[in-house]
């Protein structure tokens, strides 16, 4: 792949990058709107979303973020803390690695602890779309099991 200076909006002290159309075609759209939000003043776009424990127990949340839009390719994880009943903003990845390929939900209460994890395997799948496709992902407990549901929060 080819890299260049972008052309001639951008400062010199940018960090502007352009993709050559012909090295990577599939790769040019997401690297066009890595420039287009980096010119907007956005360094960073990641993935953002409203976590709700509601649960009665503390939760370590990991995340696994998807590198481009591939299942199979993972770019990275994002842990975090979460207690019952609170609700929490959490952006994962970067501007082009948006994605989440699973969630790991890890408890500990009564002397037990407890892990439960899911991984999307498939594109488009049922997990895939719960968990890319809204905003809101809360995570209940009930019958000793934790589920996930979505929503979208405005």
């Amino acid at each position: 792949m080819a890299f260049r200076q972008a052309g001639r909006s951008a400062p010199a002290n940018s960090a502007l990058l352009a993709l050559d159309k012909a090295d990577e075609p599939h790769l040019f759209l997401q690297y066009r709107a890595q420039l287009h939000a980096i010119a907007e003043g956005g360094e960073s776009m990641a993935g953002r979303k409203l976590f709700t424990n509601q649960s009665p127990y503390a939760l370590l949340v990991t995340l696994t973020v998807r590198r481009n839009d591939d299942p199979r390719n993972a770019a990275g994880t994002k842990e975090f803390h979460i207690l019952p009943r609170q609700s929490q903003w959490q952006e994962y990845g970067d501007n082009i690695n948006i994605y989440l390929n699973g969630i790991t939900i890890a408890a500990q209460g009564e002397g037990v602890a407890a892990t439960q994890q899911h991984t999307v395997i498939v594109r488009g799948s049922a997990l895939d779309n719960e968990l890319n496709t809204r905003n809101g992902v809360d995570i209940g407990f009930d019958n000793d099991a934790y589920f996930l549901s979505t929503r979208q929060v405005n």
